[in-house]
């Protein structure tokens, strides 16, 4: 991905995420408390509008990725970046009605695709790790879209809270193949607790449970153990 479309696609999250929560951005040090770059904000919102025109016209490529090869990454952060346009107020696809069928239609398939563990394939075949980098995306999209409360995306959301929760069990339990893929796990985990914990999500992230234990024990010697044996 290039410079400039992880720019549109992430800094338009970020933006939705802080107008969402009602606070400045801090993008600009004008020694105001809650000032706005306006400017800075403008420049993003655009890039966001037209990254979300490119994901409209290509998300179906990411379907086909999704349904014939397992692979979830492209479709999960193509429904980040429309929800991240969809829910912030200057961008020309705020509340836009046309963005429901895209986003139902990528998170009915990421639902549809899930294995039976919650976990997605993406070049390794049940992978937690893997499954993780959408589960990030994919909290995002869900923490936006609830804060905005938009009564439309009342399906999308229970949709994407569906996601989340069946994909704790694998996360908690699947083992990493990589140790510094511990923290995206983590990460991944603690914010699906935040949206809902389960039993597994909620033993895992648990300071001093035996299910965290075990997990940190495995996490930290995740590189001297052979990938086969933890999936």
């Amino acid at each position: 991905m290039g410079r400039r479309t992880f720019l549109a696609s992430t800094t338009g999250a970020a933006t939705a995420a802080s107008a969402a929560m009602g606070q400045g951005t801090a993008f600009a040090n004008t020694g105001v408390e809650g000032d706005e770059d306006v400017d800075f904000l403008a420049f993003l919102t655009t890039a966001a509008d037209t990254r979300a025109r490119s994901v409209l016209d290509g998300y179906a490529t990411h379907l086909t990725e999704l349904r014939d090869r397992g692979k979830a990454r492209a479709s999960a952060r193509a429904l980040r970046t429309l929800t991240s346009v969809y829910v912030h107020a200057p961008s020309a696809y705020h509340h836009d009605e046309a963005l429901l069928g895209p986003l139902e239609t990528l998170a009915d398939a990421l639902a549809e695709e899930q294995f039976d563990d919650g976990l997605w394939d993406q070049g390794a075949a049940h992978s937690p790790p893997d499954t993780a980098f959408s589960i990030v995306d994919l909290n995002l999209a869900y923490s936006l879209l609830d804060e905005d409360g938009h009564r439309p995306t009342v399906k999308l959301r229970a949709t994407v809270e569906r996601i989340l929760r069946a994909a704790g069990p694998g996360l908690a339990t699947g083992g990493l193949h990589t140790a510094n893929h511990r923290w995206l796990v983590c990460a991944a985990l603690a914010a699906s607790t935040a949206v809902g914990p389960t039993r597994h999500t909620r033993a895992a992230s648990t300071p001093g449970s035996p299910k965290a234990s075990t997990s940190w024990r495995a996490a930290s010697t995740a590189s001297a153990v052979p990938p086969t044996r933890l999936w």
